[in-house]
C-alpha cells in the first residue's frame, strides 16, 4: 500500500522520511559557538502555492549568508537540535502513542497532531479508558504530556511505526506500520479509532468548538542522536519539555526580548538558540495563508533585529536552519552587508531563495 516510490507515500508531496536514514549525509560539528535559529517547516511543500511574501529581512539573510544544503527528516531534526531523549524513560518494553485529528478526503488524508489544545485531564480520562479497552493486549497508557502518552508493553512491539514528526501532515495514502506484526498494529489503530468516535471527550469537545481527538498514532521509532544542545533554548515544542538543554525557557516574542533573558540567565547571545515551530501547524493543514501571516510576523520580530544585531557587530555570526527535503542552514556572518555586490535575493518558500 506504501512505499510504492522510494522516499515518499505514493501520490503525496510529503515525503516518507526513512528513505534519510541511509543518506550519506556528512557529519558536522559546530566550530564555533553561534546564536542560531531554528525553524521546523520554514520550507513550504509547494511554493508555487504560496501568497505573495513581504520578508525584506529575510531577503537581506538570503543575500548576504550563504546557504548549506543538509536534508533532514523532522524527527531527526528536531530530536537533535532540542537535544530530545526519550529512551532512557523506561526499562521495560514501550511505545508511544500521539492523539490525533484525522480527517480522510477523497484522494489524501490530513493527520493534525499540533494545535489540538488537549488538557491534561482529558488525556488522563482517555488513556485510562484505553487501559480497560486495550487490556487483553497488556498496553499501559499514560500521558507523559498531553500531546505524548506512554505505552508500557508486555513484551517488545513486533512491529515499527515512524515518530509522529514524521507522519503529520497530508498524504495520498495512509502511513503504515512494518514488521511481522503490523496486522496488530493496524488492527489496534483502527479499533481504537472507532472507540474514540463516541467517547464523551470527544462530545464535549465539540460541543466547545473543538476539534475532536479521533485517532490515535502508534509509533516506536526514535532518531539516535548524542548531540550536544545549546546552553540556553527558547521553545514553546511540547517537545522541549524532553530536551537535555541545561536550561529551556518559553519561547520569546521577539529577538529583543530574548536577547533579555539571556542576559538575565548570563549566558552568552552566540551559546543560546531558538526553536521556534509555529510554522508546524500550517504545514500540517496544509494553509499557505497561516504560514505567510506567520513568516511577515517572524521578519519583523526575529529577522530584522538579527540583521541589525550582525551589521552593529552585537553578534559575531548567526545561522538559520530548516528540516526537510530541502533543508539546510544559513550562515550570516556580522558586518556582511558591506559586500554591496552581492545580488538580491527573495525568500520564495525555500531557505536557499531565489534571485530577486
Amino acid at each position: 500500500m506504501l512505499l510504492r516510490k522510494a522516499g515518499y507515500f505514493s501520490g503525496s508531496p510529503y515525503p516518507d522520511w526513512g528513505y534519510l536514514k541511509n543518506f550519506p549525509f556528512k557529519k558536522t560539528t559546530r566550530r564555533t559557538p553561534m546564536f542560531t535559529l531554528f525553524l521546523p517547516g520554514l520550507n513550504w511543500p509547494q511554493p508555487e502555492e504560496l501568497p505573495s511574501l513581504h520578508t525584506p529581512a529575510l531577503n537581506r539573510l538570503l543575500r548576504f549568508g550563504r546557504f548549506q544544503a543538509a536534508p533532514a527528516a523532522p524527527a531527526d531534526f528536531c530530536f537533535t537540535h532540542l537535544g530530545v531523549q526519550l529512551n532512557h524513560l523506561f526499562a521495560e518494553p514501550y511505545a508511544f502513542a500521539s492523539p490525533l485529528h484525522q480527517q480522510l478526503g477523497l484522494h489524501s488524508a490530513q493527520l493534525q497532531s499540533s494545535g489540538l489544545a488537549i488538557s491534561p485531564e482529558e488525556a488522563e480520562v482517555l488513556c485510562h479508558g484505553l487501559n480497560a479497552f486495550c487490556g487483553e493486549d497488556g498496553w499501559q497508557f499514560a500521558p507523559l504530556s498531553p500531546e505524548l502518552w506512554s505505552i508500557r508493553l508486555p513484551r517488545p512491539a513486533a512491529w515499527q511505526a515512524p515518530c509522529i514528526l514524521n507522519i503529520a501532515g497530508q498524504h495520498a495514502d495512509l502511513p503504515q506500520a512494518a514488521g511481522p506484526q503490523r496486522g496488530q498494529w493496524l488492527q489496534r489503530q483502527t479499533e481504537i479509532q472507532m472507540w474514540l468516535h463516541e467517547h464523551p471527550v470527544n462530545q464535549c469537545r465539540q460541543a466547545e468548538g473543538k476539534l475532536p481527538i479521533n485517532a490515535l498514532w502508534l509509533w516506536d521509532e526514535m532518531p539516535d542522536t548524542q548531540a550536544e544542545p545549546p546552553a540556553l533554548i527558547g521553545s514553546n515544542s511540547p517537545w522541549a519539555a524532553y530536551s537535555r538543554s541545561p536550561q529551556i525557557r518559553p519561547a520569546p516574542n521577539s529577538l529583543p526580548d530574548w536577547q533579555a533573558t539571556a542576559a538575565e540567565s548570563q549566558i552568552p547571545l552566540e551559546h543560546s538558540a531558538l526553536y521556534l515551530d509555529n510554522l508546524q501547524q500550517a504545514a500540517e493543514l496544509g494553509d499557505p495563508h497561516v504560514y505567510a501571516h506567520t513568516l511577515q510576523q517572524w521578519d519583523e520580530q526575529f529577522f530584522a533585529p538579527l540583521w541589525h544585531a550582525l551589521q552593529r557587530k552585537h553578534l559575531p555570526a548567526a545561522r538559520l536552519l530548516t528540516d526537510g527535503e530541502h533543508g539546510g542552514s544559513l550562515e550570516i556572518r556580522a558586518r556582511s552587508g558591506l559586500a554591496f555586490w552581492k545580488p538580491k535575493r527573495r525568500f520564495n518558500g525555500r531557505l536557499c531563495g531565489s534571485a530577486g
